[in-house]
């Protein structure tokens, strides 16, 4: 294990960072203190430093509400709504932070990836909007792509 410090510019403590044996980034202020004062660029190279040994992406852009995302994880257990795409309304600091306004409703989930842009809306009355209306439908069901396909072909009057 590797130790990344950073020494408080105005009294001996120091914040120190290290990667345990599980992957967990653990650490610790040392001093008389519970606050550590750095630059800027201290602060950045030690999170750089840990982040790297994590072996985690440090250029990865944190989650703000207003983002368009695409849900990644909805539950545990449990990917129904995983793939949809819409815009984060709000993040708690539970295990289920974001709530997601998507075209099929509001949704709670675990874990979400940034979006380039949301996606264009369909022409009106097109195969995707029956196949999104189906979908819709469908949901909470036991189903399969063809299940979506037939009671699409359905709703558009084939």
């Amino acid at each position: 294990m590797t130790d990344y410090t950073v020494r408080c510019r105005l009294s001996d403590d120091r914040l120190t960072g290290r990667v345990d044996s599980d992957g967990d980034i653990r650490i610790e202020v040392t001093g008389g203190t519970r606050y550590v004062y750095a630059t800027p660029e201290q602060f950045a190279a030690f999170a750089r430093n840990l982040l790297a040994d994590a072996g985690a992406d440090p250029r990865v852009v944190p989650i703000r509400v207003g983002d368009h995302v695409e849900i990644v994880k909805y539950r545990l257990n449990d990917r129904h709504y995983e793939g949809l795409r819409g815009r984060v309304r709000s993040i708690d600091e539970d295990d289920i932070p974001y709530l997601v306004e998507t075209d099929e409703g509001a949704v709670w989930c675990r874990e979400v990836r940034k979006v380039a842009a949301p996606e264009p809306a369909p022409e009106s009355g097109s195969r995707a909007d029956h196949v999104a209306q189906a979908k819709r439908l469908l949901a909470g069901t036991t189903h399969d792509a063809g299940h979506i396909l037939r009671l699409a072909e359905f709703l558009a009057g084939e």
